[in-house]
């Protein structure tokens, strides 16, 4: 009886033994890296410093493989011809790039699958041959071996240049010694200069203007009850200035030198027409404000903020509307336009008028804001 617990004993041990050995080769064949692999061949027309047998192979930065055959063509001295074997499921395509990625100051290289297009087909290749890829020529080379090729590159332009170089740092030394010798005469035509056309003799300081909201409306039968808000007006790029802008032969260019808004043109807009509102009878108006819940908000476009020239200056403001209801949806829209003549050409007189065009497109658009909330 002891004789044979002991053979079972042995032969438990023997079983144990080759379940492990399968369970070994099973993991070998799977999470081992012995799994089913897809060879391409890799074909680098520059030299490939660090690359070794064994170097692994990256596609979008993980690892998928590894090279496993390195050989050159006597024929074709500067080809590198190499194999790779990659896992059976990375998705190389007919437009996937392959270069080579240098890591550490070891200098070991990988090399590194890139892109593809999930619409790309397949690589094909010939019948009993395997897939060919071609690395970029700027891809295989390292910083190091890039940087001493510019270099050589730049070394060279200064050979090839070095006479016409030296005759113009020559002429330098030259011009600034005879700025050196003339100097007393160049700061005496300068000061002649600043006489005969006139020097600024000190920088004012550049007037600002504002608007002025209108005050006068007619009674509201009705005063609306919820809560509106003023969006920043949009505006072409043009109109997005402090600058008082004159339109002259179809270009609109700023004018009077030293005056200012005193703020852009959509700023001082939107500040006005929430002063507007306050001045109409209708407290409930702001510009946007974070926590603000809004029933209705009021989007304008200012599409003229100008003043044309002519036999008569006219100042011109026209000012497009959309009113925006508690769902998103637009409620209703309008364009208001206003003119106001320029007494003279100057710029008091003219951010006077265009004060004067804003006030009456402001008061239309307000009345007619009010009736469609």
């Amino acid at each position: 009886m002891e004789t044979s617990a002991r053979y079972l004993l042995v032969g438990l041990l023997a079983l144990a033994a080759i379940a492990g050995g399968l369970a070994f080769v099973y993991w070998l064949n799977t999470a081992g890296g012995l799994g089913q692999r897809t060879l391409y061949v890799v074909r680098f027309d520059t030299p490939v410093p660090g690359l070794l047998k064994g170097s692994a192979v990256l596609f979008n930065g993980l690892r998928v493989g590894e090279l496993i055959d390195m050989r050159l063509d006597p024929a074709k001295p500067h080809e590198i011809t190499t194999t790779i074997a990659v896992d059976a499921q990375t998705p190389v395509r007919a437009d996937t790039t392959v270069t080579l990625s240098f890591q550490g100051l070891t200098g070991v290289a990988s090399i590194v699958l890139e892109g593809g297009s999930p619409g790309a087909p397949p690589i094909l290749a010939p019948p009993g041959k395997h897939p060919l890829l071609v690395a970029s020529v700027a891809g295989s080379q390292d910083t190091m071996q890039a940087a001493r090729q510019a270099l050589q590159h730049f070394d060279q332009i200064l050979a090839d240049n070095a006479a016409p170089l030296k005759n113009a740092i020559a002429k330098l030394s030259n011009f600034s010694d005879a700025l050196a010798r003339n100097s007393d005469r160049i700061d005496k035509i300068a000061a002649g200069l600043e006489q005969t056309f006139g020097a600024k003799e000190e920088e004012t300081s550049p007037a600002n203007y504002g608007l002025s909201p209108p005050d006068k409306f007619p009674p509201i039968a009705e005063v609306p009850q919820g809560q509106l808000v003023v969006a920043q007006p949009t505006a072409l790029i043009v109109f997005d200035t402090q600058r008082i802008l004159v339109r002259s032969g179809g270009a609109i260019n700023p004018e009077f030198e030293g005056a200012r808004w005193s703020d852009t043109i959509p700023l001082l807009v939107q500040a006005t027409m929430v002063r507007a509102f306050e001045n109409a009878g209708y407290p409930q108006v702001s510009a946007p404000i974070e926590g603000l819940t809004a029933y209705d908000q009021l989007l304008v476009d200012i599409r003229d903020f100008t003043i044309t020239t002519g036999p008569q200056p006219a100042a011109h403001v026209e000012l497009g509307a959309k009113v925006l209801d508690e769902n998103g949806e637009i409620a209703g829209a309008q364009t208001f336009q206003a003119s106001a003549e320029v007494s003279a050409s100057n710029a008091t007189n003219a951010a006077a008028a265009l004060d004067r065009s804003f006030r009456e497109a402001a008061t239309q658009l307000v009345l007619w804001t009010l009736g469609v909330i």
